[in-house]
């Protein structure tokens, strides 16, 4: 199975459940994926705002028999060694875990103008931010 279809199949409960935005198009190089056994245990995408300084963590799942086993926080240090810029993720879950990860609340208007633009507030999600210095 192609590592897109892992990805997909492993989202796809968390989509069900209305937790997470359904992907189509899964862009390869802006994923990390965490396997152990080769099963696909954990993913995450990273987009790069690289005329504003911003990276955007996404679609950022841990298989549900994997979670609270450290993977989420794996994931995370991943991200930040493969960019020098703030993250930010938005959600609608796991705001807990984010502000346990020393990510802040933030708003609308620190957001790179293209997610601005395309921001849907009809799902009220929060914005969490991390500096990575």
């Amino acid at each position: 199975m192609s590592d897109q279809a892992l990805i997909l199949n492993l989202i796809q409960p968390f989509v069900d459940k209305g937790n997470l935005l359904p992907r189509k198009n899964i862009k390869m190089d802006e994923f990390i994926l965490i396997k152990e056994k080769n099963e696909l245990v954990a993913c995450v995408g990273l987009k790069n705002y690289e005329s504003e300084k911003m990276s955007e963590i996404y679609c950022f799942v841990v298989a549900q028999k994997y979670q609270n086993l450290g993977y989420g926080e794996k994931m995370l240090k991943l991200c930040q060694e493969k960019t020098d810029y703030p993250l930010f993720a938005i959600s609608k879950f796991g705001g807990d875990w984010f502000l346990k990860q020393n990510f802040i609340l933030g708003n609308l208007s620190q957001l790179p103008q293209e997610k601005q633009k395309v921001f849907d507030h009809n799902r009220n999600p929060k914005i969490f931010i991390k500096n990575v210095n």
